[in-house]
């Protein structure tokens, strides 16, 4: 038996205003996720966002791992 017309309707229309998605994988692979977060959101994946993102994802260094990069 099939839904009727109008709950596929409904369920196409949900699809493009609610994105799912665990913490758990945002958290870990958000360089993969993120850009198509911000996509769905109608956000660009700009220089900013890549920046916050690299900071955000990765562990600060040190203060003699900042030197010996120098």
């Amino acid at each position: 038996m099939q839904p009727p017309r109008h709950h596929q309707k409904i369920a196409t229309e949900v699809e493009k205003r609610i994105k799912i998605l665990r913490f758990e994988d945002l958290a870990a692979n958000p360089s993969k996720l993120l850009p198509d977060l911000l996509e769905f959101a109608g956000l660009p994946m700009d220089e900013a966002a890549s920046n916050w993102l690299d900071l955000a994802s990765h562990k600060p260094k040190t203060e003699s791992e900042q030197k010996a990069a120098n």
